[in-house]
């Protein structure tokens, strides 16, 4: 993800900068077992002001180590999010795992979850990967999307 880092966050602030006010938002990243959140993973409203302090706050993160999505995924369900995005560009660990707590966090399926892969075409090491993640997508109301790095650019 390090080398895609830089267009994922050109992506979200695009993202983030086309909500209404009247829109929440949050923003958490995962990086070993850590949660890298904005404004502690709080629903904020999608205002000119945190707007701008969202952008000036991924200018300072960084991708680093392997990805346990679980810490951030339980900060962000428990904001109550109407749409939920995983984004990665690998497998993780303990796959199971992710999709038996999801399940448990979102049981009542009030949160949708999409999940993008980040992969290059012929990438034949993302078959599991991508397996879990339209999995993870279907059970709880979501899509899976596959992107490329030209797809960004």
């Amino acid at each position: 993800m390090i080398a895609k880092f830089s267009l994922l966050k050109r992506e979200l602030i695009k993202a983030v900068d086309g909500l209404k006010p009247i829109q929440r938002f949050s923003i958490a990243f995962y990086s070993d077992s850590n949660a890298i959140t904005f404004e502690k993973g709080a629903l904020v409203a999608a205002t000119e002001e945190n707007k701008r302090k969202a952008t000036q706050w991924l200018e300072d993160v960084r991708p680093s180590g392997k990805t346990d999505p679980l810490p951030s995924l339980e900060i962000a369900f428990h904001g109550k999010p109407d749409l939920l995005y995983v984004l990665t560009d690998g497998d993780f660990d303990n796959n199971a795992e992710i999709r038996k707590r999801v399940a448990l966090m979102n049981k009542d399926k009030r949160t949708r979850v999409n999940t993008v892969a980040f992969v290059e075409p012929g990438d034949t090491q993302s078959e599991t990967f991508i397996k879990f993640l339209t999995a993870l997508a279907g059970e709880n109301g979501g899509k899976f999307k596959q992107v490329t790095t030209e797809q960004l650019d």
